[in-house]
C-alpha cells in the first residue's frame, strides 16, 4: 500500500529544521522503500525526483525481508560522516556514492 511519499518527509524535516536554526550536519536514510530510482521496476518513481539529488549517497536500502546488514551500517556511517549542506533547494554535492542498495526513513542532528 503506498502512503505518503518517505522521500518528501525527509525533507520537509530538514527544511523545517534549517527554519527553526537546527543545524543538520550529517543524516541518512534507512528504509526498506526507495528514495532515489525513478525506475517503477525497482520500487521508485517520478515522485523520486523532486529531492532526488539531496538522496544519492544518503539513501541505503535495507530491504524489508533482510533487515539491517553490516554493509547497511557501513554506508550509513560513511553517509553520515559526509558533510551536509542544509540548502534544501539546493544541491548537496559531497555525498558520497554509495554502490548497491538505496533506502530512506532516518535523520541525525
Amino acid at each position: 500500500a503506498m502512503h505518503s511519499q518517505r522521500q518528501w518527509e525527509i525533507a520537509a524535516w530538514l527544511e523545517s529544521a534549517a527554519a527553526k536554526g537546527l543545524e543538520v550536519q550529517g543524516w541518512c536514510a534507512l528504509d526498506d522503500e526507495e528514495l532515489v530510482s525513478l525506475d517503477p521496476a525497482l520500487g521508485g518513481g517520478d515522485f523520486n525526483a523532486r529531492f532526488q539529488h539531496m538522496f544519492e549517497g544518503r539513501h541505503i536500502k535495507t530491504p524489508s525481508n533482510v533487515g539491517l546488514t553490516d554493509k547497511h551500517v557501513v554506508a550509513a556511517i560513511e553517509a553520515l560522516d559526509c558533510p551536509y549542506n542544509s540548502s534544501v533547494s539546493g544541491t548537496d554535492d559531497a555525498a558520497p556514492q554509495q554502490e548497491g542498495e538505496g533506502g530512506g526513513g532516518g535523520g541525525r542532528k
